[in-house]
């Protein structure tokens, strides 16, 4: 089966998901597509130099 090139997806909107809502990050999954975004502008985040 070829597939149809002219298909595309259209995002209408989008919701934030609250901080450790898991049950709610599971409904957002199950919608998808889902994005991640990280605050990185703390310190903590800027010192970081990954797992070893």
């Amino acid at each position: 089966m070829q597939k149809d090139e002219s298909e595309m997806v259209t995002i209408s909107g989008y919701q934030d998901i609250p901080t450790n809502e898991e049950k709610s990050l599971l409904k957002a999954l199950a919608n998808q597509p889902i994005s991640v975004a990280i605050e990185a502008s703390g310190r903590d985040f800027q010192l970081y130099k990954g797992v070893s």
